[in-house]
């Protein structure tokens, strides 16, 4: 296993197949190898993406519980819409660029982005397709549920529609990205 700190200088990727983890496309280019691959076109970037609003409240409630996170103490005294609204604008859609322009036209050109309401099955899939693999399901599994502490976490439900229409204006290229996710393998975006 490798760091995303130290994937930058790591020089064996072409002994590799498939490279997992969470390393942004920025990131990945760093690797000079990764780059001129991606550049030939010999390197197929498969992704996930979240819906927004419950990607930043997972977020706020994975560090709520998290007594090892860094910003664990401080987070006990935060106001939870102050948390949502602090957060990057279109984190997502900035994490997937890698190049100066951030639109979600380029970055659905250059990769596949899967929606993680079925990411594990559709990225099983893929491997299987493209690697000749043959994998188990994976059951994806909310962790923070199961943390102590977790019985009062913070729930989408929670935040009134004023609240919802900010964040959603916040993330407005998110949303786009995580609706055009779903409908590029049918299903149904019932998301704001």
């Amino acid at each position: 296993m490798i760091g995303a700190k130290d994937f930058s200088s790591f020089e064996k990727l072409s002994e590799f197949k498939v490279v997992l983890g969470h390393l942004s496309v920025e990131s990945f280019l760093k690797n000079d190898e990764a780059r001129l691959k991606f550049a030939r076109g010999n390197v197929k970037i498969v992704t996930a993406v979240r819906e927004p609003i419950d990607r930043i409240i997972s977020l706020y409630n994975f560090i709520r519980v998290n007594p090892n996170h860094p910003m664990h103490t401080a987070m006990q005294s935060i106001d939870a819409f102050d948390f949502l609204q602090s957060q990057a604008p279109n984190f997502q859609l900035r994490f997937l660029s890698h190049c100066d322009r951030t639109d979600i036209e380029t970055v659905f050109a250059s990769m596949t982005i899967l929606p993680l309401e079925k990411s594990t099955t559709l990225l099983k899939k893929h491997l299987e397709a493209t690697q000749g693999a043959t994998l188990k399901e994976i059951e994806p599994k909310n962790r923070t549920a199961d943390r102590p502490g977790a019985s009062n976490l913070l729930k989408r439900a929670m935040l009134n529609e004023d609240q919802l229409d900010k964040l959603c204006q916040i993330h407005h290229h998110d949303i786009q990205l995580h609706k055009r996710s779903l409908s590029m393998f049918g299903l149904d975006s019932t998301v704001n």
